[in-house]
């Protein structure tokens, strides 16, 4: 098939790129061609047409800070009506409704949105726009129209899944849950962290690592407000914080104000090729997320790297987190779950794991098992293949 990929892709980092980039690899693998248009900030060479291993990429320019969605749907709209013209496309998987103004021009050819999250709310909850102002109903009037056009849409957690039905009117038939996955062979525990412990002076002391942004809702002050009572059983304790993000400042002073200078390292935003080498050396994996104006965290990649990586995961017991424990068997089976926004359970749990090492070893046995068996990039890709297959099939009845 002639795929056209409307997404985030490299240079770009985090969640959505992350998926882009998996997906395609493993499409191409099955020997499918793919076309990807993304939209990109910066000056060459990240704007233009380069080749990725096979995969022809499009980055087409975002000239303004302001007016992105508008911009958005222009450009790979442009873009995607240019690259018809040269290619024969069988269908377009947009991930974003931003992204998906080639399917009302080009209403012919199959479109499937992948929803990440909840565009409308998640504007409202970074403070870009106020609820059912202007700028509110216009995103959501996108949101319900681009999932009426899609002829399958899917949804990255059950909450989302669910928020599209309710929300943004989609009939059931079309709309199919597939959770993020993990590369188990880039993460596993056959990986040494030696080198991260020497590099950052750790020797032997317990490590607990948060890897995300430094941003409200992933929630690194819960982490930081927890290493209070970590420290009280494990005096030399260390939060190593990989990641930077709007709240650095913050946290590096809430650090000071805790006298905690000694338990807490920042080590900034690391290179994706690094990153596993900060799991093998861990302890434990903490991911503290928060929901901000009902908006929580669906997959989280961080968690299933860490259970990739065979560590025990220390989650709030909030969206995808919690599908996740759930999925795997329940609490305390190849996760733990604290409440949301409580340091002082969050610091129990992880007190608790650091005092059983038996106990660690079979959390991160039973997280691996689970990773491999159903949350691999093979399997993802797999079920999204059975997606395509319903829609190809649907436009020929």
């Amino acid at each position: 098939m002639n795929i056209v990929m409307i997404g985030w892709y490299k240079p770009q980092v985090g969640g959505g790129s992350h998926v882009v980039q998996n997906l395609v690899k493993q499409l191409k693998v099955k020997g499918h061609n793919i076309f990807i248009i993304n939209m990109e900030e910066r000056s060459l060479p990240y704007f233009g047409q380069w080749e990725d291993n096979g995969i022809r990429v499009f980055q087409e320019k975002l000239y303004f800070n302001q007016y992105t969605l508008i911009q958005e749907l222009i450009q790979t709209t442009k873009r995607a009506l240019l690259l018809k013209k040269q290619v024969s496309v069988d269908l377009y998987h947009v991930h974003s409704p931003s992204f998906a103004g080639i399917g009302f021009i080009d209403k012919k050819t199959p479109m499937i949105m992948t929803m990440h999250g909840y565009p409308s709310l998640e504007a409202v909850a970074i403070g870009r726009i106020r609820e059912n102002s202007p700028q509110f109903k216009a995103i959501r009037f996108l949101e319900i129209a681009t999932v009426a056009r899609a002829d399958a849409v899917i949804a990255v957690d059950k909450r989302i899944y669910k928020w599209v039905i309710s929300d943004l009117d989609a009939s059931s038939e079309k709309v199919f849950y597939i959770p993020n996955a993990v590369d188990v062979h880039k993460f596993n525990p056959k990986t040494r962290g030696d080198k991260i412990r020497e590099e950052y002076n750790i020797g032997d002391r317990p490590l607990i690592l948060y890897v995300k942004a430094l941003s409200p809702k992933n929630g690194p002050e819960i982490a930081i407000r927890a290493m209070r009572y970590i420290r009280e059983e494990y005096p030399d304790a260390i939060l190593l914080m990989v990641g930077d993000g709007p709240l650095r400042q913050k946290l590096t002073k809430l650090t000071s104000e805790l006298k905690l200078e000694n338990n807490i390292i920042f080590a900034g935003r690391k290179p994706p090729e690094e990153t596993p080498l900060y799991f093998a050396a861990s302890d434990v994996v903490v991911v503290p997320s928060v929901h901000i104006s009902g908006v929580e965290e669906a997959t989280s990649l961080t968690m299933l790297e860490g259970m990739a990586s065979r560590k025990p995961v220390v989650v709030s017991n909030i969206g995808g987190l919690k599908e996740t424990i759930e999925d795997s068997g329940g609490n305390w089976e190849a996760g733990v779950m604290f409440k949301e926004r409580d340091p002082k359970d969050l610091a129990s749990k992880i007190v608790y794991l650091l005092d059983s090492p038996s106990l660690r070893k079979k959390l991160g046995h039973n997280a691996r098992k689970y990773v491999v068996k159903k949350r691999s990039w093979e399997v993802y890709v797999q079920k999204v293949l059975e997606v395509y297959e319903y829609v190809l099939q649907k436009q020929t009845k």
